[in-house]
């Protein structure tokens, strides 16, 4: 283990101090509510099918009486391919800080792609767990031929990154340093992107939160994702990142059309109201909305200043099962 410990003392001391003092206010009472989530329609769209529990085949992603370490949803991503042979496709598109693979599955035909990514945030590996269950889910509808498991992934192809730091949460699930949001180096990768970069302040060196790095991309996951993102074959028309915490989902009206629709239809769907997106600068959402990406963030599970432990996961696959009929209703429309 690279020695994150020494690295983030100080910021460690700090924040232990600052527990001590004063109980932490949600992030999310700071912002602005757009909209509350909209009632969902018994008749989504037409041409809806819904799909019966016997029509699908069993669950194999169940995270949700251990800790969901990087080779436990890599084991995963292969009993997937396995269940499902033809139906998906997995890759590794770089390496972490510490030499770890990241990597992705990929579903669908279509011309135009979605990506869906998870765990920016170490301590947040949860979200990793849901990015696994909508693509079980995916597979699982898939496989009965209904109509809006099918449609889509012939218009579309689904990009799943589920771990984009999976050194931060070995770090975190290790004990080492339980609350870490940044990666092996003590870089917030959620920070480290080079739009409002310069203007971002943060941390001013390693910590276990707001350190931006010493320069855009300076870390080898965030450089592997945009590269991944602007590769000459890609052509992403949607994006949503998983976090975790707060039932919300984070927006920015200001990002056009798309964005808002987006947003409705997945505020409609999980029943989570749609908030304005935090974003201070130099942040994947940043990024995403300065290459015209439509793009959200879906905040899972009861708000907590630490960690969103493993028994809200049968809630956040529950919401996350439900992601394939919204996308469904997002391209069909």
């Amino acid at each position: 283990m690279v020695c994150v410990a020494a690295l983030l003392l100080s910021a460690l001391l700090s924040s232990c101090a600052n527990q001590a003092s004063a109980v932490p206010q949600p992030e999310i009472e700071e912002n602005t509510p757009i909209s509350a989530p909209a009632e969902e329609s018994e008749t989504p769209s037409p041409g809806f099918e819904t799909v019966g529990v016997s029509e699908l085949g069993p669950e194999l992603v169940d995270a949700y009486t251990h800790h969901y370490s990087p080779e436990i949803l890599e084991a995963d991503l292969r009993e997937l391919a396995k269940a499902y042979e033809g139906q998906i496709t997995l890759g590794v598109y770089g390496q972490s800080a510490q030499g770890r693979d990241l990597n992705y599955a990929r579903i669908g035909d279509g011309s135009k792609d979605i990506i869906i990514t998870g765990g920016i945030h170490a301590r947040e590996y949860m979200s990793s767990v849901a990015v696994m269950n909508v693509l079980e889910e995916f597979l699982r509808i898939q496989k009965t031929g209904k109509l809006y498991g099918t449609t889509v992934l012939k218009e579309y192809t689904i990009w799943f990154l589920p771990s984009l730091n999976p050194d931060g949460a070995v770090i975190s699930q290790s004990g080492e340093i339980v609350k870490i949001k940044a990666n092996a180096n003590g870089v917030d990768l959620n920070r480290n992107f080079a739009e409002g970069w310069d203007d971002y302040t943060g941390r001013p060196d390693g910590s276990i939160e707001f350190y931006k790095g010493p320069a855009p991309l300076s870390e080898p996951e965030t450089k592997s994702l945009v590269e991944f993102i602007e590769s000459p074959d890609r052509n992403i028309v949607y994006s949503i990142d998983m976090h975790t915490s707060g039932n919300v989902i984070y927006s920015d009206d200001t990002r056009g059309e798309e964005t808002e629709r987006l947003s409705e239809i997945m505020s409609r769907i999980t029943g989570f109201p749609i908030w304005e997106d935090p974003s201070e600068g130099a942040n994947y959402s940043d990024y995403l909305g300065a290459q015209g990406i439509p793009t959200i963030t879906i905040e899972l599970g009861i708000f907590t200043d630490a960690i969103v432990e493993e028994s809200e996961g049968p809630f956040v696959k529950e919401v996350a099962k439900r992601i394939p009929r919204a996308l469904y209703l997002l391209t069909q429309q």
